[in-house]
């Protein structure tokens, strides 16, 4: 499935300074193909996949994250298994090899699909989360969000919360990817926008000047919400899918 203002780039990309490129994945895979997708991962990578109990599970991280090596080779010019990854005490990963390109990269994945950002240089994080109906967003929001995002939410129309509900969770995950600090930082320590319209960091617990924090919604379709959160000068998105 191809989405509209997606585009397909089948080899070679260039990044320029002022852009973020942000990439979307279909996870759906033959399960035939998955023995050669992990052939590209490390040792780490697979150890990490063998602890997911269910297949479909497993399966699905296996695929991002060959995705995630397949496109930052199209960045870096070698081949997908030649990169190798370390990652900071919270669990953020980085490549290691000796490469003169600065990029800086996020991954997360949700339902059938995984979103990967791409800069260079700055901060970046990208969250992707699939509509849940039966998912209890409110008692959620009550018990993490801030007083005033969920003061805001209780302010809306019982249909419109839903929505903003996700427009929310998904700046706020993108927001903790990006300082790549997991949850050592609390959900509850910062304020985003709830509505479609104009996202941004309104608070964070201790910092004054948010000047240099841009969020972004990444429409996909109905079923899923996405952001993007850069830390640096503000920069025009454009949007790959990768034709699987």
């Amino acid at each position: 499935m191809i989405f509209k203002n997606w585009n397909i780039v089948s080899d070679k990309i260039a990044l320029n300074q002022n852009e973020i490129h942000v990439w979307l994945c279909n996870l759906i895979v033959d399960k035939k193909l998955i023995p050669a997708l992990s052939k590209n991962l490390s040792s780490e990578e697979l150890k990490k996949a063998n602890n997911f109990h269910f297949e479909k599970d497993k399966n699905s991280y296996i695929a991002s994250h060959y995705f995630l090596r397949t496109i930052l080779s199209k960045y870096y010019k070698i081949k997908p298994g030649q990169i190798i990854f370390e990652c900071n005490k919270y669990g953020k990963p980085f490549v290691v090899n000796k490469i003169a390109t600065p990029l800086q990269f996020n991954l997360s994945h949700s339902g059938d699909f995984c979103l990967i950002g791409i800069t260079l240089n700055d901060r970046i994080g990208v969250d992707i989360e699939k509509n849940k109906e039966d998912f209890s967003s409110m008692e959620i929001a009550e018990k993490y969000f801030s007083k005033n995002e969920y003061e805001q939410l209780l302010s809306l129309r019982k249909d419109d919360r839903n929505k903003a509900f996700y427009y929310c969770w998904t700046r706020k995950e993108a927001y903790i990817k990006a300082e790549g600090k997991g949850l050592s930082i609390p959900l509850d320590s910062f304020d985003v926008t709830i509505l479609e319209t104009k996202p941004k960091l309104t608070r964070i617990e201790n910092k004054n000047d948010l000047s240099n924090w841009h969020l972004y919604n990444i429409p996909i379709n109905e079923k899923y919400f996405a952001a993007v959160a850069l830390f640096g000068k503000e920069k025009e998105i454009k949007r790959y899918y990768l034709n699987n």
